[in-house]
C-alpha cells in the first residue's frame, strides 16, 4: 500500500527538493493528505458514475452533475500537480457540496432529502483536515447558509408533504437539527485540527532541535579534528623549516590533501623547489668563479715561465670549453685539479 501510494504521490503531485524545514514538512503533509483524499473520492466516483450517467432515467439531472463532479476530480488533481495545494483542497470540498446539493436543488425538495444536509459535515471535516482550521468554520458557515437557503427559501421547488410541514412549523428536522450538527462539527474541527497542528508542530520543532545538536556535535568535533590537524600541520611545518635553516634543502612539508593545511603546503613546496633550484644555481656560480680565478692564476704563471697552459678540470660548465680549447692548443695530457689541490 505505502509503495502504491509513493506511486500516487508521483504522479499527482510536482517534484521537489528534500524538505529541510518545519513549514516544507508541513506543506507536504497537506499535499499529501489532499492528494489521498482525491484517489478515496476518484475511486468512489467512478464506482457510482456509470450509474448517474447511464442509469438514471428518474433523475434527468444525475448525468449533469456527474459530469461537474468529474470536473470537480479533475481540476482538483491538476491544482495538486502543478503545486496548488489550498486550490486542489477547495475542488474537493466543492465535489462534497455538489453531490449533497446538487440532488436537492434539481429535485422537489421532500423530507426524505432533508437528511441530505447532515451530510455536509463531511465537506466540514475535510476542509479543516486539508487547509489550515480555521478553513472548517468557514465551511461551516457555507454548509449553514446552504442549509438554510434549500429549507426556508421560497424558490426551490416543493412537494406537498414538505409544504405540509413547513405550514406546521416543523423546522426542527427541516433546519435546526441540520444547523445544530454542522455548526458544531465545525467548532469542533476547528478546535481539534488546531490543537493537532500545534501538537505537530511542536514535535517538527522538537525533531528540529535534535539535529541541531546532532549537527552541533558533528560540527565540534570537526573542529577537533581540524586544530588537531592544524597544530600537527603547523609543528611539521616548522621542522621542515627548521631543516632548511641547517642547510638539508630536500626537506619538504609532507601533508596530503586531506590535512587544513594542504593549501599551505602546497605552494611552500612549490617556493622550497625554487629555492633548492636558486641554492644550486648559487653554488654553481661560487664554483665557477673559484675556477676562474684560479685559472687565471694558473694562466699568469704559465705566461711568466713560458710554457703552455694546461687546464685542470673545475666540475664546472667551464670543463667543457676549457677541453676543446685545450684540444684546440695542445696535446698535452690534462691533469686532475683535485691532485694539484
Amino acid at each position: 500500500m505505502k509503495q502504491f501510494l509513493t506511486r500516487w504521490y508521483n504522479i499527482s503531485l510536482p517534484k521537489r527538493e528534500p524538505d529541510t524545514t518545519p513549514e516544507q514538512r508541513e506543506r507536504t503533509r497537506y499535499a499529501q493528505l489532499t492528494s489521498s483524499f482525491l484517489l478515496l473520492v476518484f475511486v468512489l466516483y467512478l464506482l457510482v458514475a456509470p450509474f448517474m450517467i447511464f442509469d438514471s432515467p428518474r433523475s434527468p439531472s444525475s448525468p449533469p452533475i456527474a459530469y461537474g463532479m468529474l470536473a470537480f476530480l479533475l481540476a482538483s488533481f491538476v491544482l495538486g500537480r502543478i503545486g496548488r495545494q489550498i486550490a486542489s483542497a477547495i475542488c474537493i470540498i466543492g465535489y462534497v457540496f455538489l453531490v449533497v446539493i446538487g440532488p436537492l436543488v434539481t429535485n422537489p425538495l421532500d423530507p426524505t432529502l432533508v437528511p441530505l444536509l447532515h451530510t455536509l459535515v463531511i465537506a466540514i471535516i475535510l476542509a479543516g483536515a486539508l487547509m489550515p482550521p480555521v478553513a472548517a468554520l468557514i465551511a461551516g458557515l457555507c454548509s449553514a447558509l446552504a442549509s438554510v437557503f434549500i429549507t426556508v427559501v421560497p424558490i426551490l421547488p416543493r412537494t406537498p408533504a414538505y409544504q405540509q410541514m413547513l405550514n406546521q412549523q416543523l423546522y426542527t428536522v427541516s433546519l435546526v437539527l441540520p444547523l445544530s450538527i454542522q455548526i458544531t462539527v465545525a467548532v469542533v474541527t476547528f478546535v481539534i485540527m488546531r490543537n493537532l497542528i500545534r501538537a505537530i508542530r511542536r514535535a517538527d520543532r522538537a525533531e528540529e532541535i535534535a539535529q541541531l545538536r546532532q549537527e552541533i556535535v558533528k560540527q565540534t568535533q570537526v573542529r577537533a579534528n581540524e586544530q588537531e590537524q592544524l597544530a600537527e600541520g603547523i609543528a611539521v611545518i616548522a621542522q621542515v623549516h627548521a631543516r632548511i635553516a641547517n642547510g638539508d634543502m630536500h626537506a619538504r612539508v609532507p601533508l596530503n590533501a586531506d590535512n587544513v593545511l594542504w593549501q599551505v603546503a602546497v605552494p611552500l613546496n612549490n617556493l622550497l623547489n625554487r629555492l633548492q633550484g636558486s641554492k644550486e644555481k648559487a653554488d654553481q656560480f661560487d664554483r665557477m668563479s673559484i675556477a676562474i680565478h684560479q685559472l687565471q692564476q694558473q694562466m699568469e704563471l704559465a705566461r711568466l715561465r713560458g710554457q703552455a697552459v694546461q687546464f685542470p678540470r673545475t666540475g664546472t660548465l667551464l670543463d667543457a670549453i676549457l677541453m676543446e680549447y685545450q684540444r684546440n692548443t695542445t696535446s698535452l695530457p690534462v691533469r686532475n685539479y683535485k691532485q694539484e689541490m
